[in-house]
């Protein structure tokens, strides 16, 4: 075997292995801790902290020690984990916890897969300083080998929905994970025979430890790219199609230009440099538009993920034009990237959510790339005031614009993109005006929708769930969730009792409430949106909704009337509801709606089989659940039907549409243990039966182990669709 693609195959697999672990984990905990974005949060924090942790030791010890030795104490470090997991099996344990939840998963995080973790972290540093101490004749470029480091991320993140989730339970999935690992340190344990070093001084201990003065450019520049890559991964969640598999996409481009600009042989536009300000105007433009939601679904994906390639290929680009002389900075030159992407990361996913309603991250990352610009070739011909002038110009221009364009035209796009190009050749002669210029734009954004909309926005909240949007329009009170419109109720003491959409008095729930042929008493929900569930209730019935989102329960209560004016006793119970109903063995229902999506995100760990049973035994034995499925870009019902058969389960469905809202089609499943409510479902009030033997065939049941929402995504509509819903004439 060749001495270089030893160090190829060890970097490549470690990176696999660390990319995979992380998803693999994440999935692991959401049935344990509740869906909760609290978990996924807890699990980015700690991946991102571990990584930069590891990256600092490998700097340290490098250092201190040289790599010529420390490559033989990194194989002892490497063996290590075989006394935890993989060495173990990973068993997550309850999660009943004295600490906070975030606390608590990363406890658990650390206790489970943190050391394997950390040595994953550290092996890319390792083997890039191993290379660059080697005799080895590539030696002048050990950073190809951080190229490798990215593919190999960039492989697993790809081939996990569509080999390893669709294919494998999770328990193949670790199986075949620590396989890889045990591989890996065979490959290691021969590169360190295989590859000659220069001696015990290299890159270590001979080195002068100093701090290079380009410390602040790789900073921004690694902060930069993280926070592009999240904030688009944020606006595909929030604005356009909260579909899980299309999260994958940000953080692929973002590998993606990490591989190709630190290739062996760099590959990257030299227009992507020289024009790097006209692509910040351009994509800020762009972020206004798709706030507007004129495009379909699929262009608006390519258009955000276009920019954030070539964004992102800037990023890489400039750190590898600016990594270190010295090859004794190599190590610190990557702790630096990694610091900056922390920051970045914290800043995107904890602090930000908490400070704006909107989505303010998208433009502080461009903000944070034009602080990298360099500096101009030419000074600018005119004046501060001009500069200054062709701001306001400028600005009014992008927050105003609707208002000149009522329809929207090819004529007017193209008039808007020469507007932005020749402005931004402009300032970029004065390159703070650049920074200016869109630090302007993240200050009128809030402001920016009264010239958008028809509708008047009486309440907006942002938290780590999504962003909440109270509207008035026609007289009609909507709440949105991001982009999905998630309850209304027409205003007037005369209509506030009638619910609308998808529980309108012709939706298949309403048929099911009011039918006289049930005796339901006793009702579970779960998810609250504006609470037209309670419109259904009767007196002497009790309602418990369990809500994840305590800002839902606030909009509910304090901007629509629907539970005030419920004649049920109601109660509202805040936390996961697989979580809740454990909390509440003693709880029993005649009937159990399950309405819990944010945005049409699906929380699979509610749909599970396991999910099932426990529904079962908080459901009195004559009972039903009903599940409302409605989703635009997932064909819930017959994944569902099939989890049904799996349980042993009577299932049924029954489509409406909404007389309230133009275009809206509303779903429902049914399932029940009772025969006679299943005959009174199927023939009395029409629900359809599914053909059982196509179900079983062409579906695989979802269970904690198991589930992939690739086969029931509804590509069609995620092609053609526009984000707009209408109220019906």
């Amino acid at each position: 075997m060749k001495k270089l693609p030893l160090l190829d195959l060890v970097t490549f697999i470690s990176a696999f292995l660390l990319f995979q672990i992380e998803l693999i984990v994440a999935k692991i905990f959401l049935p344990h801790y509740g869906g909760s974005y609290l978990v996924w949060g807890s699990c980015i924090v700690f991946f991102q902290a571990a990584l930069l942790f590891g990256y600092l030791y490998s700097h340290f010890v490098i250092r201190a020690l040289g790599i010529a030795r420390y490559r033989y104490v990194h194989l002892g470090l490497m063996l290590l984990p075989l006394l935890f997991f993989p060495g173990r099996a990973l068993v997550v344990g309850t999660a009943e916890s004295p600490f906070s939840l975030s606390f608590d998963v990363f406890y658990r995080l650390l206790i489970t897969i943190g050391p394997v973790f950390f040595v994953l972290s550290t092996i890319s540093l390792v083997t890039q300083a191993t290379l660059a101490g080697s005799d080895l004749p590539s030696r002048d470029n050990p950073y190809v080998l951080y190229a490798v480091s990215n593919l190999g991320s960039f492989a697993a993140l790809l081939s996990y929905p569509f080999v390893f989730e669709l294919l494998l339970p999770l328990s193949q999935q670790l199986l075949i994970w620590r396989g890889l690992y045990l591989l890996l340190l065979v490959l290691y344990a021969l590169a360190i025979l295989a590859i000659p070093m220069r001696g015990t001084c290299a890159l270590g201990t001979c080195t002068k430890a100093h701090v290079p003065n380009k410390t602040g450019r790789w900073l921004l520049l690694g902060a930069g790219g993280v926070i592009m890559f999240l904030a688009v991964n944020n606006i595909i969640t929030i604005k356009i199609a909260p579909l899980p598999l299309l999260w994958i996409l940000p953080l692929c481009v973002y590998l993606l230009a990490f591989v190709l600009n630190f290739k062996r042989t760099p590959w990257c536009p030299s227009w992507i440099s020289d024009k790097a300000h006209v692509v910040l105007g351009l994509s800020a433009l762009m972020y206004f538009l798709i706030h507007q939601g004129i495009f379909p679904v699929i262009v608006e994906l390519l258009l955000l993920l276009a920019a954030l390639f070539v964004l992102c290929m800037y990023c890489q680009n400039q750190l590898i034009r600016s990594k270190p002389e010295d090859e004794g900075d190599l190590t610190f030159f990557y702790v630096m990237i990694s610091l900056g992407s922390f920051i970045g990361g914290i800043a995107t996913s904890w602090v930000i959510p908490l400070l704006s309603a909107e989505l303010i991250e998208y433009l502080i990352g461009l903000i944070v790339i034009a602080m990298t610009l360099p500096a101009p070739k030419t000074a600018g011909a005119h004046g501060k005031i001009y500069y200054i002038r062709m701001v306001v110009y400028f600005v009014i221009f992008m927050t105003a614009w609707p208002v000149v364009f009522y329809e929207y035209n090819i004529v007017a796009l193209i008039f808007m993109v020469l507007v932005v190009v020749a402005v931004y050749r402009e300032l970029v002669k004065e390159k703070n005006f650049v920074v200016i210029s869109l630090g302007c734009l993240l200050c009128v954004l809030p402001y920016s929708e009264m010239f958008w909309r028809n509708e008047v926005s009486i309440h907006k909240k942002r938290n780590y769930y999504g962003t909440l949007r109270v509207v008035e329009t026609r007289g009609t009170r909507l709440l949105y969730h991001g982009t999905t419109l998630h309850g209304s109720q027409v205003l007037g003491p005369e209509n506030e009792r009638e619910p609308t959409m998808y529980y309108d008095r012709h939706s298949p729930v309403a048929g099911g409430m009011t039918s006289d042929r049930f005796n339901f008493k006793k009702i579970g929900t779960v998810g609250l949106g504006v609470g037209m569930v309670a419109a259904y209730t009767r007196p002497g019935q009790t309602l418990d909704f369990y809500e994840l989102d305590p800002d839902v329960g606030t909009v509910a209560d304090g901007f629509f009337t629907y539970t005030k004016n419920a004649a049920a006793r109601v109660r509202t119970i805040y936390g996961d509801a697989r979580l809740s109903l454990d909390k509440r063995p003693g709880a029993k229902y005649d009937l159990i709606v399950i309405d819990a999506f944010g945005g049409d995100a699906i929380p699979v760990h509610l749909l599970t089989v396991e999910m099932i049973a426990k529904y079962k035994q908080h459901l009195n034995p004559r009972g039903i659940i009903l599940f409302h499925v409605s989703n635009r870009y997932l064909q819930l019902s017959p994944a569902l039907a099939r989890v049904a058969y799996a349980t042993g389960t009577n299932v049924c469905y029954k489509m409406g549409r909404s007389s309230t809202y133009t275009g809206l089609i509303t779903t429902w499943v049914g399932m029940t243990w009772d025969h006679d409510y299943f005959t009174t479902l199927t023939e009395d009030l029409k629900w359809g039966k599914y053909n059982k033997d196509a179900v079983i065939k062409k579906y695989r049941p979802w269970t904690d182990d198991y589930s992939s929402v690739l086969p029931i995504i509804k590509s069609d509509e995620l092609i053609i669709a526009v984000r707009k819903l209408k109220l019906g004439n």
